[in-house]
């Protein structure tokens, strides 16, 4: 964190120790893994991302966005 900080502040990606694609994928997991816990069931992902056949979980995906803030 403390490296990732300091990169950061100085606005130079290559003080980096490593990739901002691993820091990515890495948190992108534990968000996937909190929404299976919420919903309280194994889920299966697809391209996307989305879950299959799983309205519920995919709603944990996103959130509505308040006017004009809209991703």
């Amino acid at each position: 964190m403390e490296n990732f900080l300091s990169a950061c502040r100085s606005r130079n990606y290559k003080e980096l120790h490593d990739e901002i694609s691993n820091a990515y994928l890495s948190a992108s997991l534990c968000h996937l893994g909190n929404i299976s816990y919420r919903v309280g069931r194994k889920l299966t992902i697809e391209a996307g991302p989305k879950f299959t056949g799983d309205v519920e979980a995919n709603k944990l995906l996103t959130r509505d966005y308040r006017k004009p803030y809209v991703v």
